[in-house]
């Protein structure tokens, strides 16, 4: 099995057979330090399209670390089964060595599922620490540092491979760049927002998957913030900001997620995803993991279907 494939934004792979695959993992059920999950069972089979590649990643605290031969596949993400309900969705990293290309011919189609398959003796959280495994939480040890070489070679594989088209290119390194010089001014695309409260208020909406909502303006979220830009710890990221004033549809509610630092699950109130509202990696780099960014429901107000149509504007 090839390790690197040099695979392409757009192009068709098939995720290779759980006998396949098992063998490239470790005793850890790992490559390069990066878990299998048992979520991803059920995609071995699939056909699916290379969504980017993830040679540059954002990974906690949220800098920039590289990956070798690893991409993202459009609509694969973990639905928490073996996590106890992290409701996350992160997109799953698949290294090369797991999939193959599929024939010129070939269409995108989902795996059946196989009574026979295999099953995967990887661990979803240690016993001793009680700390769960998966890729988020494990993301330090499957990436590296880039410095400025290794940054430099990435930008130019992001062209290279298809990640970015030269204008998005330009637009992700100016906004960052921009960012990053005084003075910070609140109408920065990417700098982080912060209010004046040392504690913040909550407001239960009840929202339930297919409702119809609006997100508040920017004046009337950075009023429910602390002075560290959070709403009982949950932060507004510079990403969020984009969505001020439109209107989406809910996906699920957030229960519970794993913590990407430290592997322990968070209950969490009062807190929504947004259909097709994900973050663009615009503020992280040019990142392509695409996950979906978690609203508290007091950043949002309920809409009857009579009123509007939900934005056409986010990506799914």
């Amino acid at each position: 099995m090839e390790q690197s494939l040099r695979l392409h934004c757009g192009e068709l792979v098939e995720v290779r057979s759980m006998e396949e695959i098992l063998r490239t993992l470790d005793a850890n059920g790992k490559l390069d330090g990066l878990p299998f999950m048992a979520e991803m069972m059920r995609f071995c089979g699939g056909t699916y399209r290379v969504f980017k590649r993830a040679d540059r990643t954002c990974c906690p605290p949220y800098k920039a670390r590289g990956m070798n031969d690893t991409v993202w596949l459009e609509d694969v993400r973990c639905d928490g089964s073996s996590h106890e309900g992290c409701g996350a969705f992160c997109a799953f990293f698949w290294k090369e060595a797991w999939l193959k290309r599929a024939p010129a011919n070939a269409v995108v189609a989902d795996a059946k599922p196989a009574a026979d398959l295999v099953s995967l003796q990887t661990k979803t959280r240690d016993q001793e620490t009680g700390k769960y495994l998966c890729q988020a939480s494990e993301l330090p040890g499957a990436t590296y540092p880039l410095g400025i070489r290794g940054n430099l070679r990435t930008y130019a594989m992001d062209l290279w491979y298809g990640n970015f088209t030269m204008k998005e290119f330009f637009k992700v390194n100016l906004l960052w760049a921009w960012a990053k010089l005084p003075p910070y001014k609140k109408g920065k695309r990417c700098t982080w927002l912060v209010g004046t409260l040392t504690k913040t208020p909550t407001e239960s909406l009840d929202l339930q998957p297919g409702e119809l909502v609006e997100v508040k303006s920017l004046d009337e979220i950075m009023a429910t913030l602390s002075t560290f830009g959070q709403n009982r710890g949950l932060a507004f990221q510079p990403e969020m900001r984009e969505f001020c004033g439109k209107r989406y549809r809910v996906l699920a509610r957030l229960n519970c997620i794993i913590n990407e630092l430290n592997g322990e699950m968070i209950k969490s109130k009062n807190t929504v995803l947004l259909n097709g509202v994900t973050c663009d990696g615009v503020c992280r780099r040019g990142c392509g993991r695409r996950g979906y960014t978690y609203w508290r429901e007091i950043w949002l107000r309920r809409v009857t279907d009579g009123d509007a149509t939900a934005s056409s504007s986010a990506s799914s």
